[in-house]
């Protein structure tokens, strides 16, 4: 019996074997066992259709903060551009008017008592 036999015999066994568990023998594979026993193209399309719902509400959250982030720039931009509200200037002049006659009264009052 040659010395290499234990290590030919081993190999014939392991051959096979690796062939048929591809993940056993360190081959990576992209399919996982599940209890349904779906197959590697079913759970391709599974995690296909999970990162592309994944990406298309990560994407409408993104468009979703803009549009916001828009929202709030064109209020506060609204916010800016309104004309601030200045009374006209006649009636400034009329009140400051009618405060005059009513210092002058009420000084003409306080000198008239004494």
């Amino acid at each position: 019996m040659n010395k290499f036999m234990p290590a030919v015999l081993l190999g014939l066994v392991m051959i096979p074997i690796a062939f048929a568990n591809p993940g056993w023998a360190g081959i990576e594979i992209d399919c996982e066992a599940t209890p349904e026993s779906m197959s590697c193209e079913q759970q391709k399309a599974e995690k296909e259709k999970a990162e592309k719902e994944k990406a298309e509400k990560e994407k409408a959250e993104k468009e979703k903060a803009e549009k916001e982030k828009a929202e709030k720039e064109k209020a506060e931009k609204e916010k800016d551009d309104d004309p601030v509200s200045i009374p006209e200037p006649g009636a400034t002049t009329g009140i400051l008017a009618l405060g005059a006659l009513g210092a002058g009264y009420a000084l003409r009052k306080k000198l008239s008592q004494q």
